[in-house]
């Protein structure tokens, strides 16, 4: 039997993420061509690609071909959160806490700390479509902070329900009490929602993304 390699547990990772080579490509800031070049071994992943997929990627398993074990001692530095089997920026998914989890993520406890998350009520979901590009991209992995102040702050970045819709737009709050809602992408105009009349529910913050992206992946 033909022993696995780095490029085909690579692979093997990215199947198991959901994810085509474009899409790896962009969270681990290469082309597809160079991510099938990974794959194929025809080249080595360096350093700042691993770094860049470590989020969502098991590095020890590329590697060594070993899976991560979590002793009680690393736990307790780390927050575990929840990712949920919804959808957000395009197409129907209403979205709540009784969604199905399909498991959990794990971040530092001293990263979260850093941005004031540690305590907060977060979850893990995946962006579909092109509305946020080019900050969030199809197939990001983006962690929401649920913790919502009565009034959210304008022109920052929000998973919203409207309807049976979840979608990642900008919030601006207009002196007529409605939202604007707008997309990154210019080619998406925005369009206003009235809290008061709409089945609208913000669902929480875009803490950070798995794509590079600006201030919320700095450091």
């Amino acid at each position: 039997m033909k022993k696995a390699t780095i490029g085909d547990r690579l692979r093997e990772e990215r199947e198991r993420l959901g994810l085509n080579q474009k899409k790896m490509g962009l969270i681990g800031g290469v082309s597809y061509k160079t991510q099938g070049l990974y794959e194929n071994n025809k080249r080595y992943p360096d350093a700042d690609y691993l770094a860049s997929i470590s989020h969502d990627a098991d590095i020890l398993y590329i590697l060594t071909g070993e899976r991560k074990t979590i002793d009680d001692r690393f736990q307790d530095e780390m927050k575990f959160v929840p990712v949920y089997d919804v959808s957000a920026s395009a197409g129907p998914g209403a979205f709540n806490t009784t969604e199905r989890a399909l498991g959990e993520k794990g971040f530092q406890r001293g990263w979260l700390e850093k941005r004031g998350l540690f305590n907060k009520r977060l979850c893990n979901i995946r962006v579909v479509g092109n509305s946020m590009e080019p900050y969030l991209w199809d197939g990001d992995s983006i962690l929401v902070n649920m913790e919502v102040p009565e009034k959210p702050v304008s022109g920052l970045p929000y998973v919203i329900r409207i309807d049976e819709d979840l979608v990642v737009k900008y919030l601006q709050r207009l002196p007529n009490g409605h939202l604007l809602l707008s997309s990154a992408n210019k080619d998406y105009p925005p369009f206003e929602v009235n809290p008061e009349n709409d089945d609208v529910q913000i669902i929480g913050f875009v803490a950070n993304s798995s794509h590079d992206w600006m201030q919320f992946n700095d450091g």
